[in-house]
């Protein structure tokens, strides 16, 4: 499983502007805006260590653990884009 480089931190936003949902769906919602941007923040900590003649490029992008962290962080970037309107989108699996 990758990790998030040290240094950088995780942002969760706040997502009490959604509503109409009950416990469980607000849960599933936050895990997959949390696991988009966790993977993200990661990814573009890993883009920028690779970028230029200087840079790594044997560091590797994340990489699921499994299909349903895939599925989460799908879910994740189409909320972000619906609740945004826009996504920056560095995952590269």
């Amino acid at each position: 499983m990758s990790s998030i480089p040290a240094g950088l931190q995780v942002c969760y936003s706040d997502l009490s502007g959604i509503g109409g949902l009950d416990f469980s769906q607000t849960l599933e919602i936050k895990n997959s805006w949390d696991t988009f941007r966790r993977i993200e923040i990661y990814n573009i900590g890993i883009s920028t260590a690779r970028d230029g003649p200087s840079g790594n490029k044997l560091l590797k992008y994340y990489t699921f653990v499994d299909n349903q962290e895939r599925m989460n962080y799908v879910r994740g970037l189409n909320l972000h884009t619906a609740y945004i309107g826009f996504s920056t989108v560095v995952q590269k699996n």
